[in-house]
């Protein structure tokens, strides 16, 4: 531990109130997240081996307006609960994106629902594996 002089009082500096680099920026994922002009959502997989189990953990101000008005906070929901989205390549798509490690561009897919208003989405799914 280092001691420092300053005005004539020793001043101990203790390491633990310094904050790591990975800390830092660990602190501003919120901030970063709400400031993106792009619609993020992120995913947690809660079944390795099931699809329908990745369950919306987070979602930024952006993708709100790809939602019809009565739908209420799609945070806690699954996969499970859009069954249309189920029956495109997408739910299979992240689960090999998860398990290769290796982000990848779907591309634009046309998609619409009760919750989701249709349009043509850019769809990248990257993982925390990279």
């Amino acid at each position: 531990m280092k001691t420092r002089r300053f005005a004539g009082l020793a001043i101990q500096e203790d390491p633990s109130r310094f904050l790591t680099p990975s800390q830092t920026v660990l602190g501003l994922y919120p901030e970063l997240l709400r400031a993106l002009p792009v619609g993020i959502v992120l995913l947690l997989l809660e079944d390795p081996s099931d699809a329908e189990s990745f369950r919306i953990v987070d979602a930024n101000r952006a993708r709100r307006g790809n939602y019809h008005a009565d739908s209420p906070n799609l945070v806690g929901t699954s996969l499970a609960d859009f069954p249309r989205l189920l029956e495109t390549p997408i739910p299979g798509q992240l689960l090999a994106t998860l398990r290769g490690g290796v982000a990848c561009n779907l591309g634009e897919i046309s998609y619409g629902d009760d919750h989701i208003r249709h349009g043509v989405y850019s769809v990248s799914c990257l993982s925390p594996l990279q």
